[in-house]
């Protein structure tokens, strides 16, 4: 009897295995292929819906890497945006660009008519360090 490519001797049909612990594992190995794409799934789900809070976070991390940073404007850079995702009414706000630290000012910028800029002031001004804030119109 021929045997086809890449066959050997342990590789044997389903039927000639029959033990229950088989049949267990091939259902956990099915059970975890699902789950796993199921997680996969509901992360990009969770980023999509999230995606202008995750983009306000890398936006403003990476200027402020890429312009110089200290220890000290980092913390108050993150404390800032931990701030902004935290309240409801500014999460994942499409109108809110980014966020940067000019000397002890920090500079929020955006769009020119959005409603909630006097809310975000008021929600920066409770951050530590911060000495004054500053809401500018995206270019």
């Amino acid at each position: 009897m021929r045997r086809p490519a890449g066959y050997s001797a342990c590789m044997r049909s389903s039927a000639a295995r029959s033990s229950p612990s088989s049949a267990v594992s091939t259902v956990r190995r099915s059970v975890r292929r699902t789950l796993r794409g199921v997680r996969t799934l509901g992360w990009v789900l969770l980023g999509w819906s999230h995606r202008h809070s995750v983009a306000l976070w890398w936006r403003s991390i990476v200027r402020e890497v890429r312009g110089g940073t200290s220890f000290r404007r980092m913390v108050m850079l993150l404390r800032s945006l931990a701030r902004v995702s935290a309240d409801t009414r500014l999460a994942n706000a499409a109108e809110l660009k980014s966020l940067s630290i000019s000397g002890d000012a920090l500079v929020a910028r955006a769009e020119v008519r959005w409603s909630h800029s006097g809310v975000l002031r008021t929600v920066l001004e409770g951050v530590d360090d911060v000495e004054r804030v500053d809401v500018a119109p995206v270019a």
